[in-house]
């Protein structure tokens, strides 16, 4: 079974293969995991009830969260070195 962040930034990566260039990608990325961040900060206020799952037995988790900021966080850094490296 693939894991909800495995399977989210595969989708991430999909996505990122249909934009137009690397100041697109930059641009999303850094949207996505502001976005995350503050995804966490709400299901952490709310005590784990701001996050609406699809099994309501397997509700997200810190872990889940903790997983994807850092999963963003790392593609976002790969794109910038390559950057970097390019110019």
């Amino acid at each position: 079974m693939i894991d909800r962040t495995t399977e989210f930034m595969d989708r991430i990566e999909a996505h990122l293969a249909t934009l137009p260039d690397d100041q697109s990608r930059l641009d999303f990325l850094k949207t996505q995991s502001e976005s995350w961040q503050e995804h966490y900060r709400r299901w952490v206020a709310s005590e784990g009830e701001s996050e609406p799952s699809a099994d309501p037995k397997n509700p997200p988790t810190a872990f889940d969260f903790a997983l994807t900021v850092g999963a963003l966080g790392a593609r976002l850094a790969r794109l910038q070195k390559r950057l970097e490296v390019a110019s």
